[in-house]
Formats: structure tokens, C-alpha cells, sequence
């Protein structure tokens, strides 16, 4: 399955060391070149190089139309980008495009879903990961992070 990702959780995980878990989850991680764009714009000021990061695994592909969604460019490329490739999944965390996703049928997973799926498949220490989250600039609620912690851990933890 391939991932179509947004910025922001491509910058999310690239600041918790996080981000080589998507190629090893997925087997394209793709983005439009709106995207693209921002990645290149944002790289510095405390925020990872993350095209140097990804290395060839990150390709651009542009959508053959563009929706018009009322979302910032990245995100409504992205949701178009997905809308063509109906296997895809989208890679997304802010709350209108994920709504704006969903009602147009998109499956739709965020930095926190992959995670979960990476802790899951042993690629990482999720409670590590968990609490660089919540140290740096992102928006999901801290206790919702230590209920998701302890229902992995109850489920997926052999010492649990």
C-alpha cells in the first residue's frame, strides 16, 4: 500500500526520529509537489532537512486535478493526489482536511496512527516516541497519548 502524505506529519516525525518508519511501513511514500514545496521551505529553523531525510524513498507525483476543498495548498494536493489513488492511504493531521478527507471516502491515518502501526510492527519504543511527541509542537492531547500508551501496552506488551 502507498502513503500520500501532507507536511505536517512528515515534519512531526522527522523531529521525533520517526521518520524512517514510513518506508518500512509502506511501500511508496508520495507526496504532491505542493508539498514538496513546503518541505523545502520549512527545512531549517528548527526544522529538519526532511527531503535530505528521506533520501529516494520520497516521491513527488502531482494530481491530475486539483479539488477545491478550502484547505491550504499541501493538503487539498494531497487529498486530490489520494482521490486518484483509491488503494492509497493519507497521511494527515489537521482536523478540516481530515474531515474534509473522510467525507470524500479517503482512508485516513496521522503521525499518531503511524506510531502506533510502527510500535505495533517492533520498529520503535512507543512510549519513547509518545513523549518526544508531546515535547515538541504538536497538537493532540497529552492524556489521550498515555490512554493510547496503556491500551498498547495492555494489548501488545508481553509484560503488560
Amino acid at each position: 500500500m502507498i502513503v500520500i502524505s501532507d507536511t505536517s506529519p512528515l515534519i512531526a516525525l522527522a523531529k521525533i526520529d520517526c521518520l524512517s518508519c514510513l518506508p518500512r511501513l509502506f511501500e511508496a511514500v508520495v507526496v504532491p509537489p505542493e508539498v514538496h514545496q513546503e518541505l523545502s521551505a520549512k527545512s531549517g529553523e528548527g526544522i529538519p532537512d526532511i527531503l535530505r531525510m528521506a533520501g529516494d524513498w520520497l516521491e513527488v507525483r502531482s494530481p491530475k486535478e486539483l479539488l477545491i476543498l478550502g484547505l491550504d495548498a499541501g493538503e487539498t494536493a494531497a487529498i486530490s493526489l489520494a482521490l486518484e489513488k483509491k488503494s492509497a492511504r493519507l497521511l494527515i493531521d489537521e482536523r478540516l482536511g481530515r474531515r474534509a478527507a473522510t467525507k470524500l471516502g479517503l482512508k485516513v491515518i496521522g503521525t499518531v496512527g503511524i506510531l502506533l502501526e510502527a510500535g505495533v510492527e517492533g520498529m520503535l519504543n512507543l512510549g519513547d516516541s509518545f513523549e518526544r511527541l508531546k515535547a515538541i509542537d504538536f497538537h493532540f492531547p497529552h492524556e489521550l497519548l498515555d490512554d493510547l500508551l496503556s491500551d498498547f501496552n495492555l494489548h501488545h506488551n508481553p509484560n503488560g
